[in-house]
């Protein structure tokens, strides 16, 4: 995996972009190099779920600690609205690409 996903959020809106990155690959061909390394959501249950659902990697309840992890790239914010801010601003400065 060359780009690592975390996907931040995993109610609906979360799970349309768990969907929408399963179903680009028939769309836009081999995204092999792309995988979504560690979904994060509060109660870590749901984020459990989903992994299993899934198969994505590594569930976790903090998002910060998405923004120590070597192999993520892109912060997918898929919260609520009222904590987007803090969170983009926090993936911003430690080096992420956010996609909102």
């Amino acid at each position: 995996m060359d780009i690592g996903l975390g996907l931040i959020g995993t109610g609906f809106m979360g799970k349309a972009h768990g969907l929408a990155y399963h179903a680009a690959g028939p769309v836009f061909g081999d995204l092999s190099k792309v995988g979504l390394a560690c979904l994060c959501d509060t109660p870590p249950d749901m984020a459990l779920a989903m992994d299993e659902q899934f198969g994505f990697a590594g569930p976790t309840d903090d998002w910060r600690a998405l923004n120590d992890r070597l192999d993520i790239d892109i912060a997918v914010i898929a919260s609520s609205n009222a904590p987007h801010h803090p969170i983009a601003l926090a993936s911003i400065v430690a080096g992420k690409h956010v996609h909102s």
